[in-house]
């Protein structure tokens, strides 16, 4: 018995030793190979994660040393417009139908009375949205949310300029917008859509164009030109869209099929600053009727017509004149078939309609209007009149 247990362990002593050998043979070579290829420093890329490389240097020995090189941790950097990253919060709120019923359950502000979303203009509760936003619903039906608080409606003021809504709520201490200029709304320019509170997509402006037809004439005294961007995903009316500064620069009108169809805020300001200071939105009345030159698609011989510009016509469709009588453009001997491109020194390229320009001259100014008449180029120089354009919402 004791033969028998001393050959096994002989056995097993010559088995782990041959194992030994080939372990630091196939070592050996393993540690020079390594050390042919591996002449300079090696140093491996940073992988996603947060763990640190390593850093191998060879010694006079075959086998390469291994040590820690500690790398500075860069932040995130945010996918969102800098401004809202920088301030932590953004201007909106939401709008929903006001629930009915007492219970918590009852209470709940789910997705399916969601009207769309307004964003803050004052610290004192005004708000702006679009008209599609609370239509078909009154003021008293509708509640107000942001920052898991609720308020309610004091009044509401429709601009039928733009189609925009003034709202004056019971929130306080929210942070005011900051409006983007018409120059950058352009084909191609990145924009963010905030989908949810919050929450934001980026997008890109597709174009430019007029709110309804390209031969349909439009009033000098409606902002018609309407932001399109092209986009997968649904949005509420009132959606803000918002440059990379964080600067608002149209508000969701419609969204069908993938194309989002938004409301410029070019008269909004202007718009407001009248409410505040009059009680109601008074802009500057022109009077002409006229179909935009730069969205218009026209067969064969344009007859001497410019490529942008405000042609004033007569509307068939619903027969009114292409210039409104006793209005300033009446006064100023305008006709129908002028061509107006310029407003002082606002040029009319394409870049605004011309309610949009007039939205930003306040009733009473006196301009200079560029008019092309035949192959005349005539300077008319009138008064710009007065028009209300707000109507109080119940």
């Amino acid at each position: 018995m004791v033969v028998k247990i001393m050959k096994q362990t002989i056995t097993f002593l010559l088995f782990s030793a041959l194992c030994g050998s080939l372990a630091g043979a196939a070592a050996g070579f393993a540690a020079s190979s390594f050390s042919i290829r591996t002449s300079q420093p090696v140093e491996w890329n940073q992988v996603a994660s947060s763990t640190p490389p390593i850093h191998t240097t060879t010694t006079s020995s075959t086998l390469p040393s291994l040590s820690l090189i500690p790398v500075e941790r860069r932040a995130i950097v945010p996918l969102l417009p800098p401004e809202f990253a920088k301030r932590g919060s953004s201007p909106s709120v939401a709008l929903y139908r006001k629930p009915v019923g007492n219970l918590i359950d009852d209470r709940v502000l789910t997705q399916d009375k969601l009207l769309g979303q307004a964003v803050a203009l004052t610290t004192d509760g005004w708000l702006v949205t679009t008209a599609s936003a609370v239509q078909n619903v009154k003021l008293s039906e509708i509640t107000v949310w942001r920052g898991g608080v609720s308020g309610s409606i004091e009044k509401g003021i429709i601009d039928h300029l733009s189609q925009t809504v003034f709202l004056k709520t019971t929130l306080r201490g929210l942070p005011a917008a900051a409006f983007a200029r018409i120059q950058d709304l352009v084909p191609g320019a990145a924009m963010w859509v905030e989908s949810d509170l919050e929450t934001f997509e980026p997008q890109v402006v597709t174009g430019l164009m007029g709110r309804s037809t390209h031969t349909d004439m439009t009033s000098s005294e409606f902002a018609s030109r309407r932001l399109l961007l092209n986009g997968p995903s649904r949005f509420a009316p009132g959606t803000p869209i918002w440059d990379p500064n964080g600067s608002l620069v149209a508000l969701m009108e419609t969204n069908t099929e993938g194309l989002i169809q938004a409301i410029p805020v070019v008269a909004v300001a202007a718009s407001f600053n009248s409410l505040l200071l009059e009680g109601e939105i008074h802009h500057a009345l022109l009077g002409v009727h006229a179909m935009d030159l730069s969205v218009s698609r026209i067969h064969g011989d344009r007859m001497a017509l410019p490529s942008a510009g405000a042609y004033i016509r007569d509307d068939k469709k619903t027969s009114k004149l292409g210039i409104v009588k006793d209005s300033p453009a009446a006064k100023a001997k305008l006709k129908t078939g002028d061509v107006i491109v310029r407003v002082d020194r606002d040029i009319l390229d394409g870049t605004a309609d011309l309610g949009e320009v007039l939205s930003e001259y306040k009733p009473g100014s006196s301009v200079t209007l560029r008019v092309l008449r035949g192959t005349q180029d005539l300077d008319i120089s009138l008064v710009l009149g007065n028009v209300v354009t707000s109507e109080i919402l119940k």
